[in-house]
């Protein structure tokens, strides 16, 4: 007779899938903190440290929510899959995005205060 846990594992695996994909918002938080920190190295150090801590809380959360606090490796798979899939997919691009909008408001921001400057001057 197959136990009730073991006919949930697909399921628990794709949701662990999807939570390693959202956990890994974290870091490209934590990375895009460090970029407007000037890639300070103290600072890229701490946020790098509370994402891998917040990270790891989050998996073992939800192996204790979804698989009865059982720990097995193929659910440690799914999770750095979800990981991976989005670094390699949204966090590209949403770091992009996020470069580009940075550029233009330094850009606007320089403009600003040379408008500024000129002012003053008069």
């Amino acid at each position: 007779m197959v136990l009730y846990e073991s006919l949930n594992q697909p399921i628990i695996f794709l949701y662990l899938f999807i939570i390693g994909f959202f956990a890994s918002i974290i870091f490209d938080f934590s990375k895009y903190l460090t970029f407007l920190c000037n890639n300070n190295k103290i600072m890229q150090k701490i946020f790098d440290s509370f994402a891998v801590f917040v990270f790891g809380i989050i998996f073992f959360v939800a192996c204790l929510m979804f698989n009865y606090g059982q720990f097995r490796l193929y659910l440690a798979m799914a999770y750095i899959l979800g990981f991976l899939f989005e670094r390699i997919s949204l966090g590209i691009t949403l770091a992009k995005f996020c470069k580009i909008c940075y550029l233009n408001f330094k850009e606007i921001n320089f403009t600003f205060r040379k408008k500024k400057d000129h002012v003053k001057k008069i």
